[in-house]
C-alpha cells in the first residue's frame, strides 16, 4: 500500500479550527492547484474547506494578484504598539505610581481598567 502523497497545506490545515483564516502560502498553494487543473471541489477538500473559499481566494488573486486578508472592520484599537511600550517603560520607571495618576502623567484618554487590560497582554 503506497502512502498517499500530501498536498502543500494539508497537514496544518488539517488541525485548523472553523473560521480560522489561511495563511497567504496556504491561499498560494490553493490559487497553484487550481490553475494546475484541479476543480475547488479538489482544493477544498485537500485543505479541509468549502469550495466557496477556494472560489473567492481565487478570485482575489484574479482581481489583486495577493493573497493577504483585507481589513476588518470594526473600532481600531485605543493604543497602538508604540504607545504602550512607551506606557510600559514609563510604569517601570514609576512602578508605585496608581493606575489613574499614570494616566493623568501620561495624559491618554483612557479608562485605568483598559489600560491594565492592555498592559496585562505585553
Amino acid at each position: 500500500m503506497a502512502s498517499e502523497q500530501r498536498n502543500f497545506g494539508t497537514e496544518i490545515s488539517g488541525n485548523r479550527q472553523r473560521n480560522h483564516e489561511f495563511t497567504p502560502e496556504q491561499r498560494a498553494a490553493m490559487v497553484a492547484e487550481v490553475y494546475a487543473g484541479k476543480s475547488m471541489r479538489q482544493v477544498a477538500a485537500s485543505y479541509s474547506t468549502d469550495p466557496g473559499t477556494v472560489s473567492r481566494t481565487v478570485k482575489r488573486w484574479k482581481e489583486n494578484h495577493n493573497n493577504v486578508s483585507g481589513a476588518r472592520s470594526g473600532r481600531p484599537q485605543k493604543l497602538s504598539a508604540r504607545k504602550i511600550i512607551s506606557i510600559q517603560s514609563f510604569i517601570k520607571r514609576n512602578h508605585s505610581i496608581t493606575w489613574n495618576k499614570a494616566l493623568l502623567e501620561l495624559g491618554v484618554k483612557i479608562s485605568a481598567r483598559t489600560l491594565r487590560r492592555r498592559l496585562e497582554r505585553y
